[in-house]
């Protein structure tokens, strides 16, 4: 069962580039996937915050291009 931010935001980018989820890993980012491109970026932001029920400030937005970058900026909007 997936249950970890990391594990849900894989599953994201997973769905949006259409690879099978084993080849995203928690390191994988524009730099180490060719689909992920600035088009790609807006699906799996637009999807994250779906499934997160948040907003990215359109200012970071063009700064999440990994898993990592994703999962650190959901977490600092996370409720203190």
């Amino acid at each position: 069962m997936q249950d970890t931010v990391t594990d849900r935001i894989r599953t994201i980018v997973a769905a949006v580039l259409s690879l099978p989820e084993d080849e995203v890993t928690a390191e994988a980012s524009a730099a180490t996937l060719a689909d992920w491109d600035s088009l790609a970026t807006i699906k799996i932001v637009m999807a994250v915050e779906g499934e997160f029920g948040v907003e990215f400030n359109e200012e970071i937005i063009p700064r999440l291009l990994s898993i990592e970058a994703l999962c650190r900026n959901l977490a600092a909007m996370a409720p203190q």
